[in-house]
Protein backbone atom coordinates (compact mmCIF):
# COMPACT_ATOMS: atom_id res chain seq x y z
CA UNK A 1 0.00 0.00 0.00
CA UNK A 2 3.12 1.90 -0.29
CA UNK A 3 1.59 4.10 -3.79
CA UNK A 4 -2.09 4.11 -2.12
CA UNK A 5 -0.22 6.09 0.73
CA UNK A 6 1.76 8.29 -1.73
CA UNK A 7 -1.37 9.07 -3.15
CA UNK A 8 -0.53 7.23 -6.71
CA UNK A 9 -4.06 5.56 -6.79
CA UNK A 10 -3.74 4.29 -10.81
CA UNK A 11 -0.46 2.56 -9.30
CA UNK A 12 -2.39 1.03 -6.39
CA UNK A 13 -5.12 -0.05 -8.43
CA UNK A 14 -2.69 -1.93 -10.67
CA UNK A 15 -1.09 -3.77 -7.81
CA UNK A 16 -3.93 -5.03 -6.54
CA UNK A 17 -5.43 -6.16 -9.69
CA UNK A 18 -2.54 -8.22 -9.98
CA UNK A 19 -2.26 -9.28 -6.23
CA UNK A 20 -6.11 -10.36 -6.26
CA UNK A 21 -5.90 -11.89 -9.47
CA UNK A 22 -2.87 -14.32 -8.18
CA UNK A 23 -4.64 -14.89 -4.79
CA UNK A 24 -8.29 -14.33 -4.90
CA UNK A 25 -8.81 -16.20 -1.34
CA UNK A 26 -7.76 -13.15 0.42
CA UNK A 27 -9.69 -10.62 1.98
CA UNK A 28 -6.73 -7.69 2.74
CA UNK A 29 -6.66 -6.47 -0.88
CA UNK A 30 -10.36 -6.22 -1.78
CA UNK A 31 -10.45 -3.88 1.49
CA UNK A 32 -7.58 -2.11 -0.13
CA UNK A 33 -9.20 -2.27 -3.61
CA UNK A 34 -11.97 -1.05 -2.25
CA UNK A 35 -10.22 2.33 -0.60
CA UNK A 36 -8.62 2.82 -3.88
CA UNK A 37 -11.80 2.84 -5.86
CA UNK A 38 -13.26 5.90 -3.35
CA UNK A 39 -10.38 7.60 -4.01
CA UNK A 40 -11.10 7.27 -7.43
CA UNK A 41 -14.76 7.74 -7.34
CA UNK A 42 -15.01 4.58 -8.59
CA UNK A 43 -18.06 4.07 -6.33
CA UNK A 44 -19.57 0.73 -7.92
CA UNK A 45 -16.66 -0.92 -8.57
CA UNK A 46 -16.17 -0.10 -4.44
CA UNK A 47 -19.59 -1.45 -3.99
CA UNK A 48 -18.49 -4.57 -5.79
CA UNK A 49 -15.58 -5.47 -3.59
CA UNK A 50 -17.07 -4.12 -0.36
CA UNK A 51 -20.21 -6.60 -1.06
CA UNK A 52 -17.84 -9.21 -1.67
CA UNK A 53 -16.04 -9.22 1.56
CA UNK A 54 -19.54 -8.63 3.37
CA UNK A 55 -21.01 -11.96 1.65
CA UNK A 56 -17.77 -13.88 2.92
CA UNK A 57 -18.20 -12.10 6.52
CA UNK A 58 -21.95 -10.34 7.51
CA UNK A 59 -20.17 -9.38 10.48
CA UNK A 60 -17.90 -6.54 8.95
CA UNK A 61 -18.81 -3.49 10.28
CA UNK A 62 -16.42 -1.63 8.35
CA UNK A 63 -17.59 -3.33 5.02
CA UNK A 64 -20.93 -2.23 5.94
CA UNK A 65 -19.53 1.29 6.73
CA UNK A 66 -17.57 1.37 4.30
CA UNK A 67 -20.07 0.40 1.07
CA UNK A 68 -22.40 2.91 3.11
CA UNK A 69 -20.16 5.83 2.19
CA UNK A 70 -20.08 4.45 -1.52
CA UNK A 71 -23.60 4.10 -1.91
CA UNK A 72 -24.05 7.51 -0.42
CA UNK A 73 -21.67 9.15 -2.86
CA UNK A 74 -24.25 7.56 -6.07
CA UNK A 75 -26.85 9.40 -4.56
CA UNK A 76 -28.58 6.10 -3.01
CA UNK A 77 -28.99 7.16 0.49
CA UNK A 78 -31.50 4.37 1.47
CA UNK A 79 -29.18 1.52 0.95
CA UNK A 80 -26.50 4.00 2.32
CA UNK A 81 -28.47 4.15 5.70
CA UNK A 82 -29.15 0.86 5.43
CA UNK A 83 -25.83 -0.40 5.28
CA UNK A 84 -24.87 2.27 8.50
CA UNK A 85 -27.33 0.77 10.83
CA UNK A 86 -25.87 -1.95 9.85
CA UNK A 87 -22.66 -0.93 11.09
CA UNK A 88 -24.07 0.84 13.75
CA UNK A 89 -25.70 -2.42 15.06
CA UNK A 90 -22.63 -4.85 15.01
CA UNK A 91 -21.02 -1.91 16.80
CA UNK A 92 -22.48 0.29 18.85
CA UNK A 93 -19.71 2.50 18.89
CA UNK A 94 -18.86 2.96 15.28
CA UNK A 95 -18.19 7.26 15.20
CA UNK A 96 -17.91 6.85 11.59
CA UNK A 97 -20.71 5.27 10.55
CA UNK A 98 -22.65 7.90 12.81
CA UNK A 99 -21.10 11.20 11.33
CA UNK A 100 -21.69 9.27 7.75
CA UNK A 101 -25.35 8.30 9.14
CA UNK A 102 -25.50 12.07 9.67
CA UNK A 103 -24.26 13.66 6.70
CA UNK A 104 -27.28 10.96 4.63
CA UNK A 105 -29.64 13.21 6.65
CA UNK A 106 -28.64 16.21 5.59
CA UNK A 107 -28.64 15.00 1.65
CA UNK A 108 -32.14 13.92 2.59
CA UNK A 109 -33.10 16.93 4.53
CA UNK A 110 -33.62 15.71 7.69
CA UNK A 111 -31.45 17.90 9.50
CA UNK A 112 -32.55 17.32 12.92
CA UNK A 113 -31.62 13.71 12.50
CA UNK A 114 -28.21 15.09 11.12
CA UNK A 115 -27.71 16.89 13.73
CA UNK A 116 -28.10 14.24 16.45
CA UNK A 117 -26.19 11.39 14.45
CA UNK A 118 -23.30 13.73 14.41
CA UNK A 119 -23.67 14.73 18.04
CA UNK A 120 -23.40 11.39 18.79
CA UNK A 121 -20.36 10.76 16.66
CA UNK A 122 -18.43 13.87 18.59
CA UNK A 123 -19.89 12.27 22.28
CA UNK A 124 -18.21 9.18 21.28
CA UNK A 125 -15.12 10.47 19.82
CA UNK A 126 -14.92 14.68 20.27
CA UNK A 127 -11.89 15.07 17.77
CA UNK A 128 -13.81 13.03 15.20
CA UNK A 129 -12.94 15.87 12.32
CA UNK A 130 -15.13 14.27 10.02
CA UNK A 131 -17.95 15.01 12.33
CA UNK A 132 -16.86 18.39 12.68
CA UNK A 133 -17.24 18.86 8.53
CA UNK A 134 -20.54 17.22 8.17
CA UNK A 135 -21.69 19.30 11.24
CA UNK A 136 -20.39 22.31 9.39
CA UNK A 137 -22.22 21.37 6.21
CA UNK A 138 -25.59 20.89 8.20
CA UNK A 139 -25.49 24.17 10.11
CA UNK A 140 -24.32 26.12 6.40
CA UNK A 141 -28.06 23.97 5.08
CA UNK A 142 -30.13 25.62 8.18
CA UNK A 143 -28.75 28.64 7.07
CA UNK A 144 -26.52 28.91 10.59
CA UNK A 145 -22.91 30.01 8.74
CA UNK A 146 -21.64 31.49 11.73
CA UNK A 147 -22.01 28.12 13.64
CA UNK A 148 -20.90 26.34 10.70
CA UNK A 149 -17.45 28.09 10.37
CA UNK A 150 -16.51 27.74 14.02
CA UNK A 151 -17.30 23.98 13.51
CA UNK A 152 -14.96 24.49 10.44
CA UNK A 153 -12.26 26.55 12.57
CA UNK A 154 -12.25 23.48 14.88
CA UNK A 155 -11.98 20.69 12.92
CA UNK A 156 -8.64 22.82 11.76
CA UNK A 157 -7.40 23.19 15.51
CA UNK A 158 -7.57 19.25 15.48
CA UNK A 159 -5.92 18.47 12.51
CA UNK A 160 -5.14 21.53 9.96
CA UNK A 161 -4.14 19.51 7.11
CA UNK A 162 -7.46 17.72 6.96
CA UNK A 163 -8.42 17.99 3.14
CA UNK A 164 -11.70 17.54 3.62
CA UNK A 165 -12.00 20.45 5.89
CA UNK A 166 -10.75 23.10 3.35
CA UNK A 167 -13.17 21.76 0.94
CA UNK A 168 -16.12 21.99 3.36
CA UNK A 169 -15.27 25.65 3.91
CA UNK A 170 -14.35 26.56 0.34
CA UNK A 171 -18.17 24.97 -0.11
CA UNK A 172 -19.72 27.00 2.17
CA UNK A 173 -18.08 30.44 1.23
CA UNK A 174 -18.55 29.55 -2.19
CA UNK A 175 -22.32 29.37 -1.77
CA UNK A 176 -21.47 32.53 0.34
CA UNK A 177 -20.15 34.44 -3.23
CA UNK A 178 -16.98 35.04 -1.31
CA UNK A 179 -15.27 33.29 -4.40
CA UNK A 180 -11.27 34.59 -3.07
CA UNK A 181 -11.54 32.86 0.41
CA UNK A 182 -13.42 30.05 -1.38
CA UNK A 183 -10.23 30.22 -4.02
CA UNK A 184 -7.68 30.03 -0.95
CA UNK A 185 -9.31 27.35 0.52
CA UNK A 186 -9.40 24.98 -1.73
CA UNK A 187 -5.56 25.95 -2.84
CA UNK A 188 -4.92 25.60 0.43
CA UNK A 189 -6.45 21.36 -0.04
CA UNK A 190 -4.31 21.43 -3.02
CA UNK A 191 -1.77 21.82 -0.64
CA UNK A 192 -2.22 18.82 0.65
CA UNK A 193 -3.42 16.49 -1.50
CA UNK A 194 -2.07 17.97 -4.66
CA UNK A 195 -3.91 15.24 -6.56
CA UNK A 196 -7.33 16.33 -5.31
CA UNK A 197 -9.79 16.63 -8.36
CA UNK A 198 -12.17 17.94 -6.41
CA UNK A 199 -10.16 21.07 -5.26
CA UNK A 200 -9.58 21.35 -9.01
CA UNK A 201 -12.56 21.01 -10.20
CA UNK A 202 -14.41 23.27 -8.08
CA UNK A 203 -11.20 26.01 -8.69
CA UNK A 204 -12.46 25.71 -11.92
CA UNK A 205 -16.08 26.82 -10.88
CA UNK A 206 -14.94 29.34 -8.78
CA UNK A 207 -12.94 30.99 -12.60
CA UNK A 208 -16.49 30.72 -14.27
CA UNK A 209 -17.84 32.81 -11.27
CA UNK A 210 -15.21 35.52 -11.68
CA UNK A 211 -15.66 35.05 -15.96
CA UNK A 212 -11.95 33.36 -16.25
CA UNK A 213 -12.63 30.92 -19.11
CA UNK A 214 -9.14 30.38 -19.78
CA UNK A 215 -7.79 29.41 -16.47
CA UNK A 216 -11.53 27.26 -14.97
CA UNK A 217 -10.69 25.27 -18.84
CA UNK A 218 -7.02 24.62 -17.53
CA UNK A 219 -8.76 23.80 -13.62
CA UNK A 220 -10.56 21.19 -15.11
CA UNK A 221 -8.07 19.49 -17.39
CA UNK A 222 -6.21 19.52 -14.16
CA UNK A 223 -9.34 17.52 -12.42
CA UNK A 224 -9.24 15.21 -15.14
CA UNK A 225 -5.81 14.64 -15.66
CA UNK A 226 -5.80 13.38 -11.82
CA UNK A 227 -8.72 11.85 -11.95
CA UNK A 228 -9.69 11.13 -15.46
CA UNK A 229 -13.35 9.94 -14.58
CA UNK A 230 -14.45 12.78 -12.95
CA UNK A 231 -18.14 13.08 -14.77
CA UNK A 232 -18.51 16.27 -13.30
CA UNK A 233 -14.96 17.78 -14.50
CA UNK A 234 -16.35 16.73 -18.58
CA UNK A 235 -20.23 17.99 -18.06
CA UNK A 236 -18.89 21.50 -16.91
CA UNK A 237 -16.27 21.74 -19.45
CA UNK A 238 -18.27 20.95 -21.80
CA UNK A 239 -21.11 23.67 -20.65
CA UNK A 240 -18.18 25.89 -20.24
CA UNK A 241 -17.28 25.38 -24.09
CA UNK A 242 -20.94 25.76 -24.83
CA UNK A 243 -21.36 29.07 -23.60
CA UNK A 244 -17.35 30.49 -25.48
CA UNK A 245 -19.48 28.88 -28.88
CA UNK A 246 -17.32 26.11 -29.17
CA UNK A 247 -19.39 23.03 -30.07
CA UNK A 248 -16.76 20.18 -31.23
CA UNK A 249 -15.29 19.62 -27.79
CA UNK A 250 -18.42 19.72 -25.57
CA UNK A 251 -19.83 16.82 -27.60
CA UNK A 252 -16.72 14.74 -26.78
CA UNK A 253 -16.63 15.49 -23.41
CA UNK A 254 -20.59 14.66 -23.11
CA UNK A 255 -19.97 11.39 -24.50
CA UNK A 256 -17.41 10.76 -22.17
CA UNK A 257 -20.04 12.06 -19.21
CA UNK A 258 -22.57 9.28 -20.74
CA UNK A 259 -20.06 6.99 -20.89
CA UNK A 260 -19.18 7.26 -17.11
CA UNK A 261 -23.08 8.02 -16.16
CA UNK A 262 -25.57 6.89 -18.64
CA UNK A 263 -28.90 7.49 -16.89
CA UNK A 264 -27.93 11.10 -15.45
CA UNK A 265 -31.38 13.10 -16.27
CA UNK A 266 -29.39 16.71 -16.05
CA UNK A 267 -26.93 15.77 -18.11
CA UNK A 268 -29.10 14.44 -21.13
CA UNK A 269 -31.23 17.83 -19.82
CA UNK A 270 -28.15 19.97 -20.95
CA UNK A 271 -27.37 18.08 -23.74
CA UNK A 272 -30.33 18.79 -25.44
CA UNK A 273 -29.64 22.27 -25.45
CA UNK A 274 -26.57 21.62 -27.20
CA UNK A 275 -28.17 19.68 -29.72
CA UNK A 276 -30.25 22.43 -30.59
CA UNK A 277 -27.72 24.65 -31.23
CA UNK A 278 -25.79 22.28 -33.63
CA UNK A 279 -29.14 21.46 -35.36
CA UNK A 280 -28.73 17.51 -34.94
CA UNK A 281 -25.50 17.26 -37.16
CA UNK A 282 -23.67 14.58 -38.22
CA UNK A 283 -21.31 14.68 -35.19
CA UNK A 284 -24.18 14.94 -32.81
CA UNK A 285 -25.67 11.52 -34.78
CA UNK A 286 -22.42 9.71 -34.76
CA UNK A 287 -21.91 10.47 -30.92
CA UNK A 288 -25.50 9.46 -30.30
CA UNK A 289 -24.72 6.04 -31.86
CA UNK A 290 -21.51 5.57 -30.39
CA UNK A 291 -23.20 5.54 -26.60
CA UNK A 292 -26.01 3.19 -28.13
CA UNK A 293 -23.75 0.65 -29.06
CA UNK A 294 -22.32 1.19 -25.60
CA UNK A 295 -25.76 1.48 -23.82
CA UNK A 296 -28.01 -0.35 -26.45
CA UNK A 297 -31.00 0.21 -23.54
CA UNK A 298 -31.05 3.53 -23.02
CA UNK A 299 -34.19 5.33 -23.21
CA UNK A 300 -32.33 8.73 -23.20
CA UNK A 301 -29.98 8.41 -26.13
CA UNK A 302 -32.21 6.89 -28.16
CA UNK A 303 -35.04 9.98 -27.93
CA UNK A 304 -31.64 12.12 -28.62
CA UNK A 305 -31.26 10.34 -31.89
CA UNK A 306 -34.73 10.41 -32.87
CA UNK A 307 -34.60 13.73 -32.57
CA UNK A 308 -31.89 14.59 -34.68
CA UNK A 309 -33.08 12.59 -37.51
CA UNK A 310 -36.79 14.55 -36.98
CA UNK A 311 -35.17 17.75 -36.90
CA UNK A 312 -33.79 16.86 -40.64
CA UNK A 313 -37.20 15.75 -41.43
CA UNK A 314 -35.89 11.80 -41.52
CA UNK A 315 -39.56 10.94 -40.37
CA UNK A 316 -39.22 7.09 -40.77
CA UNK A 317 -36.20 6.74 -39.06
CA UNK A 318 -37.08 9.27 -35.96
CA UNK A 319 -40.51 7.08 -35.73
CA UNK A 320 -38.31 3.97 -35.54
CA UNK A 321 -35.98 5.66 -32.92
CA UNK A 322 -38.83 7.08 -30.40
CA UNK A 323 -40.47 3.69 -30.88
CA UNK A 324 -37.11 1.83 -28.80
CA UNK A 325 -37.19 4.99 -26.66
CA UNK A 326 -40.90 3.93 -25.65
CA UNK A 327 -39.65 0.50 -25.59
CA UNK A 328 -37.38 1.11 -22.82
CA UNK A 329 -39.63 4.35 -21.16
CA UNK A 330 -42.78 2.88 -21.62
CA UNK A 331 -44.63 6.07 -19.57
CA UNK A 332 -42.35 8.61 -21.43
CA UNK A 333 -45.77 10.86 -22.46
CA UNK A 334 -43.13 13.30 -24.14
CA UNK A 335 -41.81 10.28 -26.68
CA UNK A 336 -45.65 9.45 -27.47
CA UNK A 337 -46.24 13.17 -28.10
CA UNK A 338 -42.80 13.31 -30.34
CA UNK A 339 -43.22 10.18 -32.19
CA UNK A 340 -47.22 11.65 -32.63
CA UNK A 341 -45.53 14.66 -34.92
CA UNK A 342 -43.66 11.84 -36.62
CA UNK A 343 -47.26 10.15 -37.53
CA UNK A 344 -48.45 13.06 -38.54
CA UNK A 345 -46.13 14.46 -40.75
CA UNK A 346 -46.04 11.34 -42.63
CA UNK A 347 -49.66 11.82 -43.20
CA UNK A 348 -50.60 8.74 -40.61
CA UNK A 349 -53.01 10.41 -38.73
CA UNK A 350 -54.98 7.65 -36.98
CA UNK A 351 -51.62 6.85 -35.72
CA UNK A 352 -50.60 9.96 -34.13
CA UNK A 353 -53.97 10.94 -32.44
CA UNK A 354 -53.17 7.42 -30.38
CA UNK A 355 -50.07 8.34 -29.52
CA UNK A 356 -51.72 11.87 -28.71
CA UNK A 357 -54.33 10.26 -26.43
CA UNK A 358 -51.45 8.01 -24.61
CA UNK A 359 -49.43 11.54 -24.05
CA UNK A 360 -52.37 13.00 -22.66
CA UNK A 361 -53.30 9.81 -20.28
CA UNK A 362 -49.37 9.96 -18.71
CA UNK A 363 -49.28 14.02 -18.35
CA UNK A 364 -52.50 16.31 -19.55
CA UNK A 365 -50.61 19.28 -18.50
CA UNK A 366 -48.44 18.74 -21.33
CA UNK A 367 -48.80 21.25 -24.26
CA UNK A 368 -47.17 18.91 -27.39
CA UNK A 369 -50.10 16.62 -27.67
CA UNK A 370 -52.80 18.84 -27.74
CA UNK A 371 -51.19 21.03 -30.17
CA UNK A 372 -50.46 17.83 -32.95
CA UNK A 373 -53.78 16.83 -31.73
CA UNK A 374 -55.59 20.05 -33.29
CA UNK A 375 -53.26 20.37 -35.86
CA UNK A 376 -54.14 16.71 -37.07
CA UNK A 377 -58.12 17.98 -36.93
CA UNK A 378 -57.17 21.28 -38.98
CA UNK A 379 -55.30 18.75 -41.83
CA UNK A 380 -58.29 16.60 -41.66
CA UNK A 381 -61.20 19.18 -41.93
CA UNK A 382 -62.38 18.85 -38.50
CA UNK A 383 -62.00 22.73 -37.20
CA UNK A 384 -64.64 21.93 -34.10
CA UNK A 385 -62.62 19.29 -32.69
CA UNK A 386 -59.22 21.45 -34.04
CA UNK A 387 -61.10 24.59 -31.48
CA UNK A 388 -61.67 22.10 -28.57
CA UNK A 389 -57.58 20.95 -28.54
CA UNK A 390 -56.45 24.12 -29.07
CA UNK A 391 -58.83 25.48 -26.35
CA UNK A 392 -57.10 22.94 -23.63
CA UNK A 393 -53.57 24.42 -25.47
CA UNK A 394 -54.79 28.17 -24.36
CA UNK A 395 -55.55 26.78 -21.36
CA UNK A 396 -52.21 25.23 -20.62
CA UNK A 397 -50.26 28.07 -22.42
CA UNK A 398 -52.51 31.63 -22.21
CA UNK A 399 -49.13 33.01 -23.05
CA UNK A 400 -48.46 31.35 -26.19
CA UNK A 401 -49.28 33.83 -28.94
CA UNK A 402 -49.26 30.64 -31.64
CA UNK A 403 -51.92 29.16 -29.09
CA UNK A 404 -54.00 31.37 -30.06
CA UNK A 405 -53.53 32.19 -33.30
CA UNK A 406 -54.17 28.56 -34.40
CA UNK A 407 -57.88 28.57 -32.71
CA UNK A 408 -58.37 32.05 -34.53
CA UNK A 409 -57.60 29.52 -37.33
CA UNK A 410 -59.56 26.54 -36.44
CA UNK A 411 -62.53 29.71 -35.59
CA UNK A 412 -62.48 30.71 -38.88
CA UNK A 413 -62.83 27.77 -40.96
CA UNK A 414 -65.69 26.49 -39.03
CA UNK A 415 -66.78 29.84 -39.61
CA UNK A 416 -67.07 31.61 -36.82
CA UNK A 417 -65.61 34.75 -37.83
CA UNK A 418 -65.75 36.99 -34.53
CA UNK A 419 -64.19 34.28 -32.88
CA UNK A 420 -61.30 34.40 -34.94
CA UNK A 421 -60.73 38.03 -35.06
CA UNK A 422 -61.14 37.90 -31.02
CA UNK A 423 -58.43 35.18 -31.26
CA UNK A 424 -56.50 37.12 -33.35
CA UNK A 425 -56.41 40.28 -31.50
CA UNK A 426 -55.32 38.06 -28.14
CA UNK A 427 -52.36 36.60 -29.96
CA UNK A 428 -50.89 39.95 -31.38
CA UNK A 429 -50.79 41.50 -28.04
CA UNK A 430 -48.96 38.77 -27.27
CA UNK A 431 -46.45 38.59 -30.60
CA UNK A 432 -47.67 41.44 -33.03
CA UNK A 433 -44.54 40.04 -35.65
CA UNK A 434 -47.18 36.95 -36.21
CA UNK A 435 -48.00 37.65 -40.30
CA UNK A 436 -50.30 34.49 -40.48
CA UNK A 437 -52.19 35.99 -38.09
CA UNK A 438 -52.79 39.23 -39.59
CA UNK A 439 -54.30 37.54 -42.71
CA UNK A 440 -56.19 35.23 -40.85
CA UNK A 441 -58.24 38.43 -39.32
CA UNK A 442 -58.11 40.04 -42.53
CA UNK A 443 -59.96 37.37 -43.97
CA UNK A 444 -62.08 37.16 -41.28
CA UNK A 445 -63.10 40.84 -40.99
CA UNK A 446 -63.90 40.36 -45.33
CA UNK A 447 -65.92 37.49 -44.58
CA UNK A 448 -68.32 40.09 -42.32
CA UNK A 449 -67.95 42.68 -44.32
CA UNK A 450 -65.48 44.84 -42.43
CA UNK A 451 -63.89 46.11 -45.40
CA UNK A 452 -61.63 48.93 -44.30
CA UNK A 453 -60.36 46.51 -41.42
CA UNK A 454 -59.78 43.77 -43.53
CA UNK A 455 -57.68 45.90 -45.81
CA UNK A 456 -55.92 47.44 -43.47
CA UNK A 457 -54.95 44.16 -41.64
CA UNK A 458 -53.39 42.97 -44.94
CA UNK A 459 -51.30 45.38 -45.64
CA UNK A 460 -49.71 44.54 -42.85
CA UNK A 461 -49.78 41.06 -43.44
CA UNK A 462 -47.91 42.12 -46.74
CA UNK A 463 -45.45 44.43 -44.80
CA UNK A 464 -44.53 41.57 -42.69
CA UNK A 465 -44.39 38.85 -45.30
CA UNK A 466 -43.76 40.57 -48.88
CA UNK A 467 -42.42 37.38 -50.51
CA UNK A 468 -44.88 34.02 -51.07
CA UNK A 469 -47.66 36.37 -49.78
CA UNK A 470 -51.17 34.83 -49.96
CA UNK A 471 -54.05 36.43 -51.72
CA UNK A 472 -56.99 37.87 -49.48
Amino acid sequence: MIKYELKDYTTALKDLNYVIEQAPEYDRPYKYRALVYHKLKLFAQSIADLTHLIERDNADAASYNNRGYAYQRLEQFQSALADFEQAIALFPRFTLAYANRGGVYRELGELQKALDNIQQALELEPTLVLAYNEQALTFHKLGMDKEALASIQRAHEIDPQDTQSWVALGGITYDLEDYEQARVAFTRTLEFEPTSADAWYLLGCISIKLNDYPRALEEFAQALKVQPTYTRAYHQRALLLYTMEQYEQPLIDFEKTFELDPANAEYWSEFTSLLLKLGGNDLVRDMLKRVIQRHPTLPEAWFQLASCSAYNDHFVAAHQQYSRAIKFTPNNAFAYAMRALCDMEMKHFNSALIDCRRAIALDPEHYLPWQTRGNIFLELGQPERAYQAFTQLIELRPNNASSWQKRALASYRAHNYAQAIDDCTRALALDAQLAETYLTRAQSHKELAHLAESEADYQVYLNLQPEDAKPL
